[in-house]
């Protein structure tokens, strides 16, 4: 029976905790000697070198001279194997020693003795490393891998053939190429001899991802320590002739580029409209430039990003730029639970961008596919949850690519020209932009008098009573909660500047919707309408800066607009232009979002809804009221 991932990913923690025991090592100090030993045992199993023989020791042998000398064996052999590897190996531990003892490095060598790595294959290999890393290392190694699904994800998508060259700039612990191979593996053309290429910044990633990938039969693995950004694969190994068929990686997030320390002339990405050098730059946009570089034409790049890079208008130019290079085919929303398991919540989007295979193609329209992913397959806490929606996104994307939508999570964008499929991006995804020949949709400001976000007073403004204020948490999506709950009150100077200003005051019809959560997935989540303000809680209200307010025009029934808000389909629209790391939707940005014209006319069954909507807001009424009588009577009961 061969080594399985659970026995492995044991004897790793077994051995880490050894060190730890034996030589009182900190976690990344255990995890480093870890590495050196693994790397020792990879080359050896390779090469079929053998230490001296472990086993117990022959009558009146010295069993402390036997360890002494395998120690030193081990110890010899790790500086030989060293200074015959690459640079990479020899940048990580200049030393080219063990810094463990001797009693710790013969005890994870006993562990280890029996274990052949030539004959793991990479699905153990990578099961093994990712059960054994636990969070609190992987932070403070600063790995944070591209979750399996994910990976996985992509590479279904992209779909590279066994004949492709994929590549990965950012390669960690080489999670995307572990999911090629793994691909491969299972496709008829084992025979072919495949070769996938990594490059990453910290040789100590490098050598984890060739734990995960090195000595694999049939795939030749050719990878370097290098920055990405400034060192082109063909400076660093012989890569494909006229670059890689396919990119897939998930660059560091949260790294600036800053003028004065790095040199940014040479990208595109890194000028403003004007051509000129900007102060400072995201790296990971600058990485998806570099990228379709490194590309042949027609090749794809499939890169996860933070949702800003996509939403944030400082970055149009930095878009455009990119855009000269390449167009979108696909862009892919990931909730931010997404990397939890990897020890880390972000909101971030997946891009496959296409390289242009001509500037003749520039010109010609495209249908951008979105897909919005809820469900990763755990939550927030890292719990398995079922229903995953990674699995089958491949299927439903060619299937819309041929018009056809078989995922109700998935939407066919309207066409625009390649050349501002990416420049554009806020806007196609929201909605903004009109249908090609603008008869059938208008912006959502044509029906609203007026939008505006609430505002979050002091701490010291709030009291037990005074103005009622109408916070997240009285939105349900089925009517506000008027039951005063902890800080619902402001009075004072605060309450008297918000009687004056009629922007801050909620009247009779009023919409009011969440605009500012932790993640997009709650932006419009809860759409209400203000009907009869109670006068148990004085008669007015106001409302906070995490709720927009929209006040329709005279002539338009609020509860069509009310019932067109509520449509999964249009909270997708909203969510779609929603801004920031942190989510904020900007009432300007809504005002834009294109609807149906319909509306001013509406259809028989956004009618029905909206008198359905009527008779809601009216139960809820009610409902309130008998909760308020509710309270008062039981005040009087002893």
């Amino acid at each position: 029976m061969g080594t399985t991932s659970r026995h492995l990913s044991g004897l790793y923690k077994k051995s880490h905790d050894q060190m730890r025991n034996i030589d009182g090592l900190q976690p990344q100090e255990a995890f480093d000697e870890l590495l050196k030993y693994l790397f020792l045992k990879e080359i050896a199993d390779e090469t079929g070198h053998r230490f001296v023989n472990f086993s117990p020791p022959i009558l009146n042998q010295d069993l402390l001279s036997l360890n002494k000398k395998l120690a030193s064996d081990l110890r010899r052999q790790f500086k030989k194997f060293l200074e015959k590897t690459n640079s990479w190996s020899s940048e990580l531990w200049h030393d080219k020693a063990f810094r463990m003892s001797d009693a710790a490095l013969l005890g994870v060598h006993e562990l280890f003795e029996n274990v052949d790595f030539s004959a793991i294959d990479i699905d153990t290999r990578s099961a093994a490393l990712n059960e054994f890393i636990p969070g609190e290392l992987r932070k403070g190694l600063g790995i944070f891998p591209t979750p399996d699904g994910v990976a996985r994800m992509m590479v279904e998508i992209a779909s590279p053939s066994i004949t492709s060259s994929v590549f990965d700039p950012a390669c960690g612990t080489g999670t995307f190429l572990v999911e090629v191979i793994r691909r491969w593996n299972n496709s008829r053309s084992k025979k072919i001899e495949r070769c996938v290429w990594g490059v990453d910044k910290s040789a100590r990633m490098l050598l984890m991802s060739e734990l995960n990938l090195g000595h694999n039969k049939g795939v030749k693995y050719k990878r370097a320590t290098a920055d990405s950004l400034y060192q082109t694969p063909s400076s660093l190994f012989d890569d494909p002739s006229g670059g890689f068929d396919f990119i897939l990686t998930n660059p560091p997030f949260g790294v600036t580029l800053d003028r004065d320390k790095h040199d940014m002339t040479p990208f595109q990405t890194c000028k403003d409209h004007r051509s000129r050098i900007v102060k400072r730059q995201q790296s990971e946009v600058v990485f998806v430039e570099q990228c379709l570089k490194y590309l042949k034409p027609g090749g794809l790049l499939g890169i996860v990003l933070p949702r800003s890079v996509v939403t944030n208008s400082s970055l149009r130019a930095a878009r455009q730029a990119i855009n000269t290079l390449g167009y979108l085919e696909v862009i892919v929303n990931l909730p931010p639970e997404a990397f939890c398991v990897s020890g880390t919540q972000t909101n971030t989007v997946v891009l496959f961008v296409r390289r242009y295979k001509s500037s003749t193609e520039k010109g010609k329209a495209v249908a951008v596919i979105s897909v919005d992913i809820q469900n990763v397959g755990f939550d927030s806490t890292g719990r398995s949850r079922n229903g995953s929606q990674l699995e089958g996104v491949s299927k439903a994307i060619r299937t819309a690519m041929k018009g056809t939508i078989i995922d109700s999570h998935v939407r066919i964008l309207p066409e625009i020209v390649k050349e501002l499929s990416i420049a554009s991006l806020p806007d196609l995804l929201s909605g903004r932009m009109a249908d090609a020949n603008g008869q059938n949709t208008m912006p959502l400001k044509e029906l609203i008098e007026l939008a505006s976000n609430g505002k979050t007073p002091g701490r010291a403004s709030y009291s037990s009573e005074g103005l009622f204020l109408v916070k997240v948490g009285n939105l349900s999506g089925k009517g506000i909660n008027w039951e005063a709950r902890d800080r619902n009150f402001i009075s004072g100077t605060e309450e008297n500047k918000r009687r004056a200003n009629s922007r801050l005051m909620l009247t009779e019809n009023d919409i009011l919707l969440t605009s500012s959560a932790h993640s997009p997935i709650y932006i419009a989540k809860k759409v209400d309408i203000v009907g009869t303000i109670p006068k148990w809680v004085g008669g007015g209200a106001s409302f906070v800066g995490e709720v927009m307010l929209l006040r329709v025009k005279n002539g338009i029934d609020p509860f069509v607009v009310l019932a067109y808000l509520r449509l999964p389909s249009t909270r997708q629209q909203i969510q779609a232009i929603v801004r920031g790391q942190t989510a904020h939707l900007h009432p300007k940005d809504l005002l834009e979002m294109q609807i149906p014209k319909s509306l001013t006319k509406p259809p028989t069954e956004l009618r029905k809804l909206a008198d359905r909507l009527k008779k809601e807001s009216q139960l809820s009424e009610e409902m309130n009221e008998l909760a308020f009588e509710q309270r008062e009577a039981s005040l009087n009961v002893s």
